[in-house]
């Protein structure tokens, strides 16, 4: 017998030894499962394989791209979840709405919890238990971004670029860059820019610096990325490695996914999304607004999980 139950299956199965017409041993077992699915690449508001290490002046909270803008149904919500694998350092004022989870120690001051445990989330604060990290590096699709060789499609003051896989670009360009996969090895957008997304879709950059001490990513100051659409979800960038740079002033609608790299952010950045890095070094006045339609299982394994099973009474 199957039956559904909200997110979650339950079989009942019935057994007989040696046979069901001449049954001398019957059991009945009960179990509850679900489709077994890889975690989400952003499961996370932030969350660093190793350690991170915040200074001052921080909000961390949540809201849900899909039924609107920031900060949502009245105000931001309480499921920006931060984890790390190691230690995470924190200086005073980080205000987080949602739970910390660190594989290792906290260092210097703890942050300050806010929210409550509806919905599952407990918001509170973990030590010495590492959280689940993200699903790998997706290489086959980065391969397939490198092979479709698209970056011609991106118009920089109306022209193609043409450049090949290194987009450096200047202060106060026209930049626009349709739906797509797209694939460099390293990425410098200048100063006092806004860049978008035309016409409306889904554009995710592929990046794969030369060696991991090398540059993949360069956000400078006074940048606007993805402001008009205001949705996460149609930014993201994939860094296989590399350092990531983020200057001051910058405002992003988007995601970064960059478990190898080390990834530094200046002051006063108005971050919607989420992001993923191996550590992370992260100045003063920061906001960061995590989009709960990013938490989503990345794909489903083809097979499901048992989540319990208890002896039953025949029925």
């Amino acid at each position: 017998m199957f039956t559904e139950t909200g997110d979650e299956d339950v079989i009942v199965s019935t057994g007989f030894i040696p046979s069901i017409t001449s049954p001398q041993v019957r059991r009945t077992l009960k179990i509850k499962s679900k489709p077994n699915t890889d975690p989400a690449y952003f499961e996370w508001a932030i969350y660093a394989r190793d350690y991170m290490d915040f200074l001052t002046g921080y909000l961390i909270d949540s809201y849900d791209s899909e039924a609107g803008p920031y900060p949502g149904a009245g105000n931001g919500n309480s499921y920006a979840n931060v984890g790390a694998g190691g230690d995470g350092t924190f200086n005073s004022g980080i205000e987080l709405y949602g739970s910390m989870q660190l594989g290792g120690l906290l260092l210097d001051n703890a942050p300050d919890i806010y929210g409550d445990n509806e919905e599952g989330n407990p918001n509170q604060l973990i030590l010495n238990d590492p959280p689940t990290p993200p699903p790998a590096f997706p290489d086959e699709e980065l391969a397939a971004a490198q092979a479709a060789a698209n970056n011609d499609l991106i118009l920089i003051n109306g022209l193609p670029f043409d450049g090949g896989t290194t987009l450096i670009t200047d202060s106060n360009s026209d930049i626009i860059i349709p739906p797509g996969d797209y694939y460099f090895e390293y990425v410098d957008l200048a100063s006092n820019q806004a860049i978008e997304i035309q016409p409306p879709g889904e554009v995710r950059f592929f990046l794969q610096a030369s060696s991991p001490d090398s540059d993949a990513l360069m956000l400078n100051s006074n940048l606007t990325w993805n402001v008009e659409a205001g949705i996460p979800t149609a930014l993201c960038f994939f860094v296989e490695q590399g350092r990531i740079a983020i200057a001051s002033n910058i405002t992003i609608h988007g995601r970064i996914f960059a478990p190898n790299s080390h990834i530094f952010i200046d002051s006063n950045v108005e971050y919607y999304g989420a992001i993923v890095g191996n550590t992370f070094d992260m100045q003063s006045n920061e906001n960061f607004h995590y989009d709960e339609a990013l938490g989503i299982p990345s794909q489903y394994t083809g097979n499901v999980l048992v989540t319990s099973w208890v002896e039953a009474t025949p029925q």
